[in-house]
């Protein structure tokens, strides 16, 4: 009696094991996900330091080049780490990069500049945008959504036999250079069209993020 007892406690002790393994390393709720960011933020910190700040000039230079190291771990899924370069290997951009398993579809995106920090949080549902803390909306398919009134942000349009387009609102500001799905070295990444603000170089930088790591993974 004593041994099927014994059975039984073990039997529902390796039940709630494998749940809670489940739903925090395989398939995590955006709760789980969350705390996730803290360490990812941990990590990026530490690649904080060799960042060169992203005025005008260094939007200019930015580059489709994207240096990325995998890392070890592939049992709860993957992750990677590296960095979006200069047209000249300038570290622009950090990132660190959460692949839970295939099934799972979950995905978590960290990015900082020098002085930012953009999180994508990509589910079954969709991706939520978070930039600096602040929930900001969806992205998806090339656009940026409002979370309150699915305002569109900023969206790549993509024409036939012509440069993507690269809208902040409706405003056109750059558009995508043809080589920067080709291996060239360092290929440029935008040829502007119109001067960015500040909070129009956060929504850009967004879309960046969406192009090179986003939408090729």
């Amino acid at each position: 009696m004593l041994a099927f007892a014994f059975i039984i406690t073990l039997s529902f002790l390796a039940l709630v094991l494998g749940v809670h393994t489940y739903s925090r390393y395989i398939n995590p709720g955006l709760p789980g996900m969350k705390k996730e960011v803290i360490k990812l933020r941990s990590e990026a910190r530490r690649m904080a330091d060799e960042l060169i700040p992203i005025d005008r000039n260094e939007l200019d230079l930015l580059s489709a080049k994207v240096v990325n190291k995998q890392l070890k771990g592939r049992i709860f899924g993957r992750k990677s780490r590296g960095y979006i370069t200069s047209i000249y290997d300038e570290p622009l951009l950090a990132f660190v990069v959460k692949r839970y398993p295939k099934r799972s579809k979950k995905t978590i995106y960290y990015v900082r500049s020098s002085n930012s920090e953009i999180v994508i949080i990509k589910g079954r549902k969709g991706a939520q945008l978070y930039i600096d803390g602040h929930p900001v909306g969806m992205v998806k398919d090339g656009k940026i959504l409002e979370r309150k009134q699915n305002r569109k942000l900023g969206e790549l349009v993509s024409l036939p036999s012509l440069p993507e387009e690269v809208k902040v609102g409706n405003k056109k500001v750059a558009t995508l250079n043809s080589d920067v799905d080709t291996k060239s070295v360092h290929p440029r990444l935008f040829t502007f069209i119109n001067p960015v603000s500040a909070d129009e170089k956060r929504v850009l930088l967004v879309l960046v993020v969406y192009k090179l790591l986003v939408s090729n993974d």
